[in-house]
């Protein structure tokens, strides 16, 4: 990847000198990861904060009965904002991190990110704007989960993530994960929706009407 794609792909990079870009790609570990392949399991420790590439990454935790709560996800162009926030206080988070597509990413080492982060503005004021933005997020997630009920979560989320064809593809425990509840409650739901002619049910797949 060249010094100028890098800059277009990560708004972080955009007023970086080409010798401190060339630092980073020197130094950061690139990792080509699977479709389903897992780069952090709860109870491991962040050993640098993770750029995405290309494809995309799915963090969650996992609750007390099972369930799979998603935290965030990362696409092209992001860093992982909950790594970086955790190695500049020295806490620990556990949560999983798993492909989600056939994926690239380029970790940061801790070092580094540290030296970036102390000595250059522009990089803490990214930081901030961007986790400000993810906080308001999780915020109006919470939100939306207690004033709207189940039915109405659902409708939302197969509106917001359907494709050009009107195809969403996820599973039901995917879909569950994603607005905090179960799989049966989902799978239950979705029938409902079908036997409304509003959807029809595939492996894998949702198709809206």
């Amino acid at each position: 990847m060249s010094k100028k794609e890098a800059r277009r792909i990560f708004e972080m990079f955009a007023h970086l000198t080409d010798e401190q870009i060339s630092e980073i790609y020197s130094h950061g570990v690139i990792k080509d990861v699977e479709k389903g392949q897992f780069l952090q399991m709860e109870g491991e420790g962040c050993t640098g904060v993770p750029f995405v590439l290309e494809g995309g990454i799915r963090f969650y935790r996992t609750t007390e009965d099972g369930k799979e709560k998603t935290l965030f996800r990362l696409g092209k162009g992001e860093v992982c904002l909950l790594a970086a926030m955790c190695l500049l206080s020295d806490m620990e988070y556990s949560f999983n991190a798993y492909a989600e597509k056939d994926s690239r990413i380029i970790v940061m080492p801790t070092d580094m990110f540290f030296d970036l982060y102390h000595r250059d503005e522009k990089i803490q004021k990214y930081i901030f704007r961007q986790l400000t933005g993810k906080l308001i997020s999780a915020y109006e997630q919470v939100e939306a989960s207690a004033l709207y009920d189940v039915r109405t979560r659902l409708e939302e989320y197969l509106s917001n993530h359907k494709d050009s064809n009107d195809v969403v593809v996820a599973t039901h425990e995917k879909i569950a994960g994603d607005i905090g509840t179960s799989r049966e409650v989902v799978t239950r739901n979705l029938k409902k929706l079908q036997n409304e002619g509003k959807i029809e049910l595939k492996r894998g797949r949702v198709v809206l009407k």
